[in-house]
């Protein structure tokens, strides 16, 4: 399999339904998707109607902050030679899994601009709804460039052992650690510079949650 796309999720479960349905429109044959459920109560489940090779697997973690726990979980599940960690108010386009098709390299990073998944898992970037969804207007055509979202290729992720789980029941740096040790890992020659992939979407305000699809972010 050529890629494994990875979202650490909890609760959530309308974003989650949206995402299903994105995918299940636009994932390549030789690509999945794994929602990790980091100790939803309910537990999460995807629509029935989904055929395409995407799955829920579950952490049974409760503590306060398990990110690092569920990315590790999700890459020992991943069948792809390459793994994309993405979080749950991203969502990646078409365009994004062609280039990851042909991908080659070590590991792509992301450009991210705003936008929203309708009911039906299709991708909107009116602005008007996007202010409807809490957007600043002063953030109208902002990018930002997150490191925390990347592809990278699974052997290499493995080899640097993952997330390091030290930070789980905690907000902690799990993402400047797994950054820094890609980069020494770069800088002493055993892997290349990240690619610079394509423009994803972030939901505009998951925090303030003015339309209800996020969970509470009570943990």
């Amino acid at each position: 399999m050529k890629c494994s796309l990875v979202f650490n999720v909890l609760e959530s479960y309308e974003v989650v339904k949206r995402q299903a349905l994105l995918y299940e429109r636009i994932l390549p044959e030789d690509f999945e998707v794994i929602f990790v459920d980091d100790g939803s109560q309910p537990p999460l489940e995807i629509p029935s109607s989904i055929t395409k090779n995407i799955k829920v697997i579950a952490t049974k973690d409760f503590r306060p902050w398990t990110q690092a726990v569920a990315r590790n979980l999700g890459a020992r599940s991943a069948q792809g030679d390459y793994i994309l960690f993405c979080d749950i108010d991203h969502f990646i386009t078409e365009e994004i899994l062609e280039d990851l098709k042909t991908f080659e390299d070590d590991k792509m990073e992301f450009s991210r601009t705003w936008g929203v998944l309708n009911e039906d898992g299709t991708i909107c970037t009116d602005k008007n709804v996007l202010f409807d969804y809490g957007l600043p207007k002063r953030e109208i055509g902002k990018k930002s460039s997150p490191y925390n979202i990347f592809a990278i290729k699974k052997s290499i992720f493995v080899d640097l052992g993952g997330y390091n789980e030290k930070f789980a029941g905690r907000y902690g740096s799990e993402d400047v650690d797994f950054s820094g040790r890609y980069g020494k890992l770069h800088r002493e020659g055993g892997a290349n510079r990240s690619i610079r992939g394509k423009t994803m979407y972030v939901y505009p305000d998951p925090r303030r949650d003015v339309k209800k699809v996020f969970h509470s972010l009570r943990r």
